[in-house]
């Protein structure tokens, strides 16, 4: 069975102003996405966009910095009527879902907001879904912070979002994981029939919290950057 990568990368955004465009660490945040996938297993990688600029930049950042992997790039037009504000990453699966022939192929969904996702993490999650004889698979990591800790307020009245009980010690608290939106991995034969990666028998794949920084605002961008830098993975060459 067929490997392909999806990478939807629309071009607006309101929290982070053309985020997957935007520099972090030496390159466009979406590339990161774009290497994981390529320096997998995965057969195909596909980058869909409203955008020419980051249809223009997968090809071109691919043949400069991954040029021995260029072969497994496609690129896909994503159409306007679903790459709005209100637009969802489902309605972009199921768009490309349907255009696809071999419905027999593992789709592997890699949002481009996950920049410290690594092939690492793409392996491993193939190997348990193809092992554990799955029908899908969905990434999470331990939340940064507990939602026993978190409130809401309504008409200025402060509640707990979850009943505190007697355990009030983080040690006490029920565990709990966070669906960190890194990897989504479902037969593209499945997903046209369920229009969903979460169903009653989804499964889960563990990813640490650093690599599980999700970038929806400008302190997520801030935070993701220093890890990269950290990394010592900017500017590197791969051949």
């Amino acid at each position: 069975m067929k490997k392909i990568g999806f990478i939807p990368a629309r071009g607006g955004s309101k929290g982070v102003p053309r985020k997957n465009l935007r520099i972090m660490a030496g390159q466009p945040m979406f590339t990161y996405s774009l290497l994981a996938g390529l320096q997998s297993s995965l057969d195909s990688v596909v980058v869909s966009s409203d955008d020419s600029e980051i249809l223009e930049t997968a090809s071109t950042w691919t043949a400069r910095f991954a040029p021995s992997f260029a072969h497994k790039l496609s690129l896909h037009v994503r159409p306007p009527a679903i790459s709005g504000d209100r637009s969802t990453i489902d309605e972009a699966v199921a768009h490309f879902a349907a255009e696809r022939l071999a419905a027999d192929e593992l789709l592997v969904l890699l949002p481009p907001t996950s920049p410290l996702r690594t092939s690492a993490h793409v392996e491993g999650a193939c190997s348990a879904f193809e092992q554990g004889n799955m029908r899908a698979l969905v990434s999470v990591s331990e939340p940064m912070e507990h939602p026993g800790d978190m409130a809401a307020i309504e008409d200025g009245v402060f509640h707990f979002i979850l009943e505190r009980g007697e355990a009030t010690a983080r040690q006490e608290y029920a565990k709990c994981c966070f669906i960190n939106g890194a990897l989504y991995l479902m037969r593209l034969a499945d997903y046209l029939k369920e229009k969903t990666f979460f169903l009653p028998s989804t499964k889960m794949y563990v990813m640490d919290q650093l690599s599980s920084i999700d970038v929806d605002t400008e302190a997520d961008f801030i935070i993701a950057e220093s890890l990269l830098m950290c990394r010592g993975k900017n500017h590197a060459r791969i051949s």
